[in-house]
C-alpha cells in the first residue's frame, strides 16, 4: 500500500515538473516574440527617422512632421517643403501642408531664441537677444498669409473649405506682444502643436473635397519642385527681393 502511494506521489511530481517545463518554455517563446516585436518596431522607427533625415528641411521642420505622425496623421498625407508657383512667375516655399477632414493646415516653422515683439500690421518684428542685440525678422503672420493665398490660388477649392495658418516657433524664444490674431490663424510654441491641431480638428465641421486626387497631385508636384535647382534658386532670389 505504501509503495503504491509513493508511486502515485512520484507520478504527480513528474507531472508537475512536466507542466512547469511546458509553462517555462511557453513563457520563453512569448518573451522572445515580444522582444522581436519591440525590435521590429524600433527598426521601423529608426528607418522612418533615417528617411526623414535624408529629405529636405531643417531639424525643426522634421520634428514637426514626426509630431504630426504621432498624432495619427499618415506620413503620406503630410506634404513637406513645397514650392508653389505664384502670380509673378516665381515660387513661394511652404514648410508643410496637411489636408484634413476639416480643411487645409498650412505650417510655417520658425526657430528663434530671445524675445520676439511686433504688431499684427508690422512688416518686420524685432528679435531681442541677451545683452540687447536686436534683429529684424519678417512678420511670420504676413509670411504664412502669403503662402495661404498662393496655395488657395493653386488648389482652387470651393470657398467653404477653410485654410488654417499655423506658425510654429521652436527654440528658446518668448513672445512679448499680445496679438489679436485673424480668424484661423495660430501663433504657437512647438509644445502646443498637439493641442492646437486637435482643437482645430474638434472645433470645425467636416468638409467635402470635390477631388482629393487633384489636391494630392498638386501638393505632390509642389514638393517635387524642390528638387529643381532653378526653382529653388528662383525662390531664394524672391526672398531677397520681397522678404517672403
Amino acid at each position: 500500500m505504501l509503495i503504491a502511494i509513493l508511486l502515485d506521489i512520484k507520478q504527480i511530481l513528474v507531472l508537475i515538473t512536466f507542466i512547469l517545463v511546458v509553462l517555462l518554455a511557453f513563457a520563453l517563446i512569448i518573451y522572445d516574440a515580444s522582444r522581436s516585436i519591440e525590435a521590429n518596431d524600433e527598426h521601423a522607427k529608426l528607418n522612418y527617422e533615417k528617411g526623414l533625415n535624408e529629405v529636405r528641411g531643417t531639424k525643426s521642420e522634421l520634428d514637426l512632421i514626426i509630431k504630426l505622425t504621432t498624432m495619427g496623421f499618415k506620413p503620406g498625407a503630410i506634404f513637406h517643403d513645397l514650392y508653389i508657383a505664384n502670380s509673378w512667375d516665381s515660387y513661394t516655399q511652404i514648410d508643410a501642408v496637411l489636408p484634413t477632414k476639416v480643411g487645409i493646415l498650412v505650417f510655417e516653422v520658425k526657430d528663434y531664441s530671445g524675445w520676439l515683439s511686433g504688431k499684427l500690421t508690422d512688416k518686420y518684428w524685432k528679435q531681442t537677444l541677451p545683452y540687447g542685440r536686436k534683429f529684424d525678422l519678417y512678420n511670420p503672420i504676413k509670411q504664412n498669409y502669403t503662402h495661404v493665398v498662393n496655395l488657395k490660388r493653386k488648389l482652387f477649392l470651393p470657398n467653404n473649405i477653410p485654410y488654417f495658418s499655423i506658425i510654429v516657433f521652436y527654440g528658446e524664444c518668448e513672445f512679448k506682444s499680445n496679438l489679436s490674431l485673424p480668424e484661423n490663424t495660430f501663433l504657437i510654441y512647438a509644445k502646443d502643436l498637439h493641442e492646437t491641431v486637435s482643437k482645430i480638428i474638434f472645433d470645425n465641421p467636416e468638409v467635402t473635397y470635390p477631388d482629393k486626387q487633384h489636391i494630392v497631385n498638386i501638393l505632390g508636384d509642389s514638393v517635387d519642385n524642390g528638387q529643381d535647382p532653378k526653382i529653388v534658386e528662383s525662390h531664394i532670389r524672391n526672398v531677397k527681393m520681397f522678404a517672403d
